[in-house]
């Protein structure tokens, strides 16, 4: 059996404000983008930086433009390395990957950027290493959630689980499929449908079937061994 597991707010969580790291990049990025000027002399974490007068201000006076930037260093190869695991997540998937083989998707590629593509791939694989996720290197890279279903599809096991906080858009994707929109890889709605289990993060009731597709919940990462039990596979 495969997981295959998507990480922006599927295993990456929120930014860590009790982070030095976090402290650095965000008065840089306050500096230079937004022209505030104040010294980090006492101010030790990011969430200590956003109560200075000077950033207070600025927050209070531009609130779209401030969650503009704190959305652009969450996006940013920063922001990547500087996310934290979502609870438990760890552990989840060091479960998962006692019964069955583990990778990881991801919607994290430019189009243009082949530079830009390195430095992302990098600093992905770094931050799954470092916080101890199993098999940090075997990571697939795609551009939409169309593509995510294409690459899923050419996975050789003979069960699937996707594991997405962004589960409607991977049945929204596989309708498209499904109905013909996409006439190059109209063919793979069959095996996805036969193979694959959407397992809908963050979701506490689910209907067991959205059309083609078997999907589960998975609440959050403390459920990994009801998920387990979900697929009748248990740890050796």
């Amino acid at each position: 059996m495969l997981f295959v597991c998507d990480v922006d707010g599927t295993i990456a969580g929120t930014l860590d404000w009790t982070q030095e790291e976090v402290r650095e990049t965000l008065a840089r990025m306050c500096k230079e983008q937004l022209g505030l000027s104040f010294s980090l002399e006492g101010v030790c974490s990011g969430k200590a930086l956003m109560q200075l007068p000077e950033v207070l201000s600025y927050r209070q006076a531009h609130e779209d433009r401030w969650r503009a930037l704190i959305h652009q260093y969450r996006s940013s190869i920063e922001g990547m390395r500087d996310a934290r695991p979502m609870p438990k997540a760890v552990s989840g998937m060091q479960q998962l990957a006692q019964v069955g083989a583990v990778r990881y998707y991801t919607i994290r590629k430019s189009d243009t950027d082949a530079q830009l593509n390195q430095s992302i791939q990098e600093t992905t694989r770094a931050w799954l290493a470092e916080n101890k996720f199993p098999y940090p290197d075997d990571v697939v890279f795609c551009q939409s959630f169309i593509h995510k279903l294409a690459s899923v599809a050419r996975e050789e096991e003979e069960q699937i689980a996707f594991i997405d906080d962004c589960w409607q858009e991977l049945l929204e994707a596989y309708t498209l499929i499904a109905a013909g929109e996409y006439p190059k890889i109209a063919h793979i709605a069959e095996d996805l449908k036969r193979r694959l289990v959407i397992v809908a993060f963050g979701a506490s009731e689910i209907a067991a079937r959205h059309g083609d597709l078997r999907v589960v919940p998975l609440p959050s990462w403390e459920n990994a061994g009801n998920l387990l039990h979900s697929f009748e596979v248990y740890p050796v």
